[in-house]
Formats: C-alpha cells, structure tokens, sequence
C-alpha cells in the first residue's frame, strides 16, 4: 500500500492520506499506457507516480501522473485520481492551481463515477473539453497512439 505523502498549496504544507488500492490500479494502468506512448526522443518525460513538482513559489504538488518538459521541467499534463474522502484538494484548490500557471492539459480521474474530465488550457484559461466514460476513449495529440478505453482503465 501506498504511503501518506506531503504538499505544498498555497504555501501550506498539506499532508495527504495514503491512496487506496482501486486508486493504485488506475494509477499504474494509467502510466503504463501513457510511458508505453511517449517517444523516447520527445521533448516530454513522464515522471514516477506523485513525484513532487514545484508549480510556483507558493505550491509544490504530486500529481498521480506528471508530464513535464525535458529542458525546463515545467508541467505538461498532470492526472489527478480522485480519492473520495479527500476530494477537494484535487478538485478545487489543485485544480485552481493549474489554472493559475496556465497548465497545457489536466486530467481529472474520477473513480467514483468511472469518469475522466479532461481540461485544456485556451485564451481564459482551462477549460473542460469532454468528460469521457464507459468505453469512450481518452487520448492525447501529443502522445501519438494513446487511446486508453475507459472501461479498462477502471476494471475491478
């Protein structure tokens, strides 16, 4: 199982609880299919599961899935998996958050409705492009080949 781990939002340290083992599953079957679909030679690197990621001065994060840029570390794409008794973090002060530093992509995972909200930044900032579920399939441009069905990505 999975340990309890540290972030930084809003300059507050936020100790958050340790991830269950549905929560672990979607997160290893979500790596795999994404590190299975990024090119070697990319500009973009995926990193471990919750690795911390300084966003600003204020906040330092643990996305369950980061993409950052080779050359500058900067958030690409980071997946949030939604952990029901613990929700609003990841909903609400990290979604803000990502929205504040003009993330490009954001995935939000939610296992409780087997659902993926997937966000893109535009002029105004992010914006929700589609909620996927069931055996819609989440992909990416810049992950050539990726199409992960929902369905599989949230099988007991």
């Amino acid at each position: 199982m999975a340990a309890s781990f540290e972030e930084i939002i809003d300059g507050a340290n936020l100790l958050r609880p340790p991830p269950d083992e549905r929560h672990e599953r979607i997160c290893g079957r979500l790596h795999a299919q994404v590190l299975a679909h990024l090119s070697p030679n990319s500009v973009l690197e995926l990193l471990p599961a919750r690795s911390l990621v300084e966003v600003n001065f204020r906040n330092a994060l643990r996305p369950d899935l980061a993409i950052v840029h080779r050359g500058t570390g900067r958030l690409w794409l980071a997946a949030e998996i939604i952990t029901p008794h613990d929700h609003r973090v990841d909903t609400v002060s990290k979604k803000m958050i990502y929205h504040e530093v003009c993330i490009p992509r954001l995935w939000i995972v939610d296992p409780r409705y087997n659902n993926v909200e997937v966000y893109r930044h535009r002029t105004f900032g992010l914006r929700l492009e589609e909620i996927l579920a069931d055996y819609d399939r989440l992909s990416e441009d810049h992950l050539t080949g990726l199409s992960i069905q929902l369905s599989n990505l949230f099988a007991s």
